[in-house]
């Protein structure tokens, strides 16, 4: 879910997008003061504040994969150096544009679905817990 879907509708990422799941991981980076990034299927890899035009687009296919997977290694190929572990919280379309960067830092957090994730990222943030715990 967006705020809008539209050229007309503009607004950092981090307010652009509105569904559940991204709503509670955003707060739960926040409150535990952790980086994110967001794969996008229109515009590949963002950080919280690119300010972006709303759309209607979601990774569908494997082509719809293939197409963006370049524009995201690109842009996160230079910052994973940072970064000991990686907790990926996505769709499976969306894990698989990681594949080409998956190494053992990269961690998924395993639930019964949609639901239960966001379940399990809520009571890691009201826990102020790692979601390695989860892991």
């Amino acid at each position: 879910e967006k705020i809008g879907y539209t050229p007309s509708t503009k607004a950092p990422a981090k307010q652009m997008y509105q569904g559940r799941l991204f709503k509670v991981v955003r707060k739960y980076c926040e409150t535990m003061g952790f980086d994110y990034v967001i794969i996008s299927a229109k515009y590949g890899l963002l950080h919280p504040d690119d300010v972006i035009e709303g759309y209607e687009m979601v990774l569908k296919t494997k082509e719809d994969v293939e197409r963006i997977r370049p524009q995201v290694e690109e842009k996160l190929r230079p910052i994973l150096k940072n970064y000991d572990k990686i907790v990926v919280i996505a769709g499976k379309q969306y894990r698989e544009v990681l594949k080409n960067l998956w190494d053992e830092r990269f961690v998924e957090i395993k639930s019964r679905g949609y639901g239960d994730l966001c379940s399990i990222v809520s009571r890691a943030t009201v826990q102020e817990k790692s979601l390695l715990d989860f892991a």
